[in-house]
């Protein structure tokens, strides 16, 4: 059984008609620099049921999730912003471990994608 894609293909075909590969990849590279830093700072915050952190660091992440494509991972920071900002509280573990496999699966297919357009010397188009 083949798993999906984590990155949506309409909206790596819409990057590309902004620039080229090399533009897509880029993007990748910023939003990787700025995930790891950010997603700990939501972790630590619902470790410390930082309430505001924790929506706040969600709402960021949950954006630039959805701007590179990563539709499933935006989905899941949407919850847990919404979670923070109506309820508070403890998350489910349900929740936690999605969040949590969508922000791995995340990071793996951007850093492939980074490894297809290594020195941006591709010969196909990235992505998919």
């Amino acid at each position: 059984m083949e798993l999906a894609d984590p990155l949506d293909a309409a909206t790596i075909k819409q990057l590309r008609e902004l620039g080229d590969d090399s533009f897509i990849a880029e993007l990748a590279e910023m939003f990787l620099s700025d995930f790891e830093p950010t997603y700990a700072r939501l972790l630590g915050a619902i470790r410390n049921d930082d309430t505001q952190t924790a929506a706040s660091s969600a709402h960021f992440l949950k954006g630039s999730s959805l701007s590179i494509g990563l539709l499933a991972l935006s989905g899941v920071l949407a919850q847990v912003e919404a979670h923070f900002r109506t309820e508070g509280g403890a998350l489910s573990e349900a929740v936690l471990n999605e969040m949590q496999r969508r922000a791995d699966e995340a990071q793996t297919r951007l850093r492939l994608l980074l490894a297809e357009t290594e020195g941006f010397g591709h010969t196909r188009p990235i992505g998919l």
